[in-house]
């Protein structure tokens, strides 16, 4: 019996020590895992992160990876973000929904965990599983154009996944941005040293993704995706940026206007953007897509002064936004009551938590402009996440729903430098792309149809 448990005991031991050796490695690899399902369902994300908490209790230098964690401006920037909304509870009248609300945020605190594993060797493995789990969310929203699947399938978001409305795993508005950022990271990859094969697959990818921003019904996201491409081309050829411009500008207008004629989704959104802005400016008439943009930001800010320094509390925006425009008799009362965001970000952040809640949110922003990166393609990465949100959230929410799994997992990966004995990691192959339809099989299979 004695020599039974000390054989157990042998194996476990045998166990804990090889993972502890490779725990670096086996981190990294879970990593590149979360990042294929990030654009696709949180779910996934929140589980997988839990097992880097399990793989932190392995690691041997325990002490000096919290200290790491908690000396590191972007992971302590995403923790005061998440202390806010718990603090914005004691000040909401609504305790039960503030503090589900607060709940929702936790994922920042994997911040942590990125800063603790992630290894610079990795983050082009971990960015390519990014974009592979871009590219099946793009090819599931051409599968809905060509009516060759509708839903429901596994992970579908329910507002969504129509023929007229192609977003299958999130809301349009997200599901622009996320397409935009893509493109323009594969944009980038584009003009990096590769072999000629890897460009022309890369250069396909950047074309598939962009004509199904185009495609797809968020305005967003078109502004998103010309405003990205001006800034890449403005960081990656500072000197040259104005020489290159007048090329630029008509490379751009061209493909536009090819999508103009080709795109009855793209022309209808663009025909009605102009319509709305004619029928404000000449009609004084509010009633559309962004008149009700206008007219709450006019309202929100009215309710700012009223308590600037604190706000109304956690998830208490959009309620406080209703019980006014009810009490004022407001025609769009009813449409803010069905809402979950002012449509703006800062006044989202304004509402719930004052000017000291905004400092807190751009706090996040700062941090990431001012952080010293030596790789300057990460460099380029996390200027351009970090502009392209912060002018997303002038006429959108960015901190609900899918996108800020996007924010949060590549600002962090941005800032892992490279160590100086860094290790090597063979290249990426074909052949590993096979392991992405299995690994999503077998999620599909463990938790189907989740929103």
């Amino acid at each position: 019996m004695n020599s039974f448990i000390d054989s157990l005991q042998n194996k476990f031991l045998s166990i804990y020590l090889t993972i502890q050796k490779n725990i670096d490695t086996i981190a990294n690899y879970i990593l590149v895992v979360y990042a294929f399902f990030i654009p696709i369902t949180g779910t996934v994300v929140h589980d997988g992160f839990q097992l880097l908490l399990i793989l932190l209790l392995f690691k041997k230098d325990k002490l000096q990876t919290i200290k790491k964690v908690f000396t590191h401006p972007i992971a302590l920037a995403f923790f005061l973000y998440v202390i806010m909304n718990y603090l914005g509870v004691l000040v909401s009248d609504d305790q039960k929904w503030s503090q589900m609300y607060a709940r929702y945020y936790k994922f920042f605190i994997y911040s942590g965990l990125i800063v603790a594993f992630a290894k610079h060797a990795y983050i082009e493995r971990i960015l390519a599983s990014f974009l592979a789990g871009v590219v099946f969310s793009a090819l599931i929203s051409y599968a809905l154009i060509l009516h060759l699947i509708e839903a429901p399938f596994p992970f579908y978001n329910s507002l969504v996944a129509t023929a007229s409305n192609p977003a299958p795993f999130m809301y349009h508005i997200e599901f622009g941005f996320l397409l935009a950022f893509s493109a323009i990271l594969l944009l980038q990859m584009l003009y990096q040293d590769r072999t000629k094969v890897q460009k022309l697959f890369i250069g396909f990818l950047f074309i598939l993704i962009s004509a199904s921003i185009f495609l797809n019904i968020s305005r967003t996201g078109y502004i998103i995706y010309i405003l990205g491409i001006i800034l890449f081309y403005f960081l990656h050829f500072r000197k040259r940026f104005f020489k290159l411009f007048p090329f630029l500008f008509i490379g751009l207008s061209s493909f536009i206007m090819m999508f103009y004629f080709s795109s009855s989704t793209f022309q209808q959104r663009s025909d009605r953007a102009f319509k709305d802005i004619e029928m404000m400016y000449f009609q004084d008439k509010y009633n559309t897509s962004l008149g009700y943009r206008i007219l709450e930001i006019k309202q929100a800010y009215q309710l700012v002064l009223e308590k600037p320094l604190t706000g109304y509390g956690t998830a208490r925006h959009v309620s406080t936004m209703y019980e006014d425009a009810k009490d004022k008799k407001l025609f769009y009362a009813r449409t803010i009551k069905n809402y979950s965001t002012t449509d703006n970000q800062y006044f989202d952040v304004l509402l719930q938590w004052g000017i000291f809640g905004l400092l807190i949110y751009l706090n996040i922003f700062y941090q990431g402009f001012r952080y010293k990166q030596e790789d300057k393609g990460l460099k380029e990465i996390q200027i351009i996440l970090l502009t392209l949100y912060l002018l997303n959230g002038l006429q959108t929410y960015t901190m609900l729903g899918q996108i800020p799994y996007t924010f949060f997992f590549i600002l962090t990966l941005t800032t892992i430098r490279k160590e100086k004995n860094s290790i090597q990691v063979p290249s990426l192959k074909v052949q590993h792309l096979v392991f992405y339809p299995i690994l999503l099989a077998l999620a599909m299979l463990s938790e189907p149809y989740i929103l």
